[in-house]
């Protein structure tokens, strides 16, 4: 049985029940400002062991795993922090960090102290996008040509996070080329008590040609939906439709293929899996010698850069090629510099009620 702690714990209390339901891993420690909410995780998944800071958690406990689930803004010290205990692995949320010279100081640290890192895009787990991604393998739409992807609210960071990774996933984890982006922000908006635009959209090309066309907080297309995948190949089309059934995500498929003809994979044909569990059992299943974990940050640390490459295109109004050499922060650099003016006054948080200022670490 792995140990497992988790610092942050709003969306942590998923991975407090992922980890007390896998018979890999048990929950030993948890750790939260918030004393009530510290109680209440700690009395549901029965932790016997609860501490208010990271650091007495990383000073009294011994850890196989540790789960940084607070907010953007933390990760990249305390995943440096829970790298320098030595578990065998963390597992950070999403987004990895607001800027890439985080993103870097994480993988530099986790590789000096021999730590695996995952980040929790955990919809990698779900069967109808590998189902979509062996598809696209074997031909089905030909040659990727153009992929076109809407989410609706949120910001780009974090709904464009998601989106771009599931896009990369489905076409095999391909490289970024470039990036052009422009952003808007008008209003004095925070996620998380992160400064994050109005809307924005952008267009990323990856190896081998397919380019994908991504908008966030414009409007959801509406013939596609938020959330809704258009890849087109030269070959045939692969729809991803999103909706809620049964209080669940669920993604239908629907194909149109030169090769396959008409085909509809409603998510009813697929099994159920719950991607919160699966994506620990699969680091477990790494831990003991497996294959290397679908959601591991050289698979996924391109889907961050060329985030962070469309806040650089709108800041310097240019194609950005990769690697970004630019480490600082697009978006807060174009916000301290005047690019972006505020015509609206009033700061206002999209996760929280209240007005709440930037937040330091």
């Amino acid at each position: 049985m792995y140990r497992a702690g988790i610092v942050g714990l709003g969306v942590g209390k998923r991975h407090a029940g992922a980890y007390t339901g896998s018979n890999a891993t048990e929950l030993v420690a948890i750790a939260d400002l918030d004393a009530a909410l510290l109680d209440e995780v700690g009395r549901d998944f029965d932790v016997p062991h609860r501490y208010t800071s990271l650091e007495a958690m990383l000073e009294h406990e011994t850890l196989d795993i540790v789960s940084v689930a607070t907010p953007c803004q933390f990760h990249a010290p305390m995943v440096i922090a829970a790298a320098e205990a030595r578990p065998k692995a963390i597992i950070c949320e999403k987004p990895m960090a607001p800027d890439m010279g985080g993103v870097e100081a994480m993988i530099a640290a986790c590789d000096e102290h021999g730590v695996k890192l995952v980040i929790s895009h955990m919809r990698r787990q779900l069967p109808q996008f590998a189902h979509a991604r062996r598809l696209i393998a074997e031909g089905a739409i030909g040659r990727p040509l153009a992929c076109t992807v809407s989410a609706q609210e949120g910001g780009l960071l974090n709904q464009g996070s998601h989106v771009v990774d599931l896009v990369r996933f489905m076409l095999g984890d391909p490289a970024v080329e470039w990036a052009v982006g422009q952003v808007q922000r008008e209003t004095d908006r925070y996620e998380r008590r992160l400064p994050v635009e109005d809307l924005c959209g952008g267009v990323i090309a990856f190896e081998g040609g397919t380019r994908l066309v991504l908008d966030v907080d414009i409007g959801a297309n509406p013939r596609i939906g938020n959330w809704g995948f258009v890849l087109a190949g030269d070959e045939g089309v692969l729809r991803v439709r999103a909706h809620q059934a049964d209080g669940r995500e669920a993604f239908d498929l629907h194909l149109t293929s030169c090769a396959h003809g008409e085909m509809d994979l409603a998510s009813t044909k697929f099994p159920v899996v719950d991607p919160w569990p699966a994506q620990v059992d699969k680091l477990a299943t790494w831990l003991d010698g497996g294959p290397e974990h679908v959601q591991s940050i050289a698979r996924t640390k391109p889907s961050h850069e060329a985030l962070m490459a469309i806040y650089e295109s709108a800041r310097t109004r240019s194609r950005v090629t990769l690697p970004l050499s630019t480490r600082r922060s697009p978006l807060e650099a174009m916000i301290e510099d005047g690019q972006l003016t505020v015509r609206y006054p009033g700061a206002y948080d999209i996760r929280h009620a209240g007005v709440y200022p930037p937040l330091e670490v």
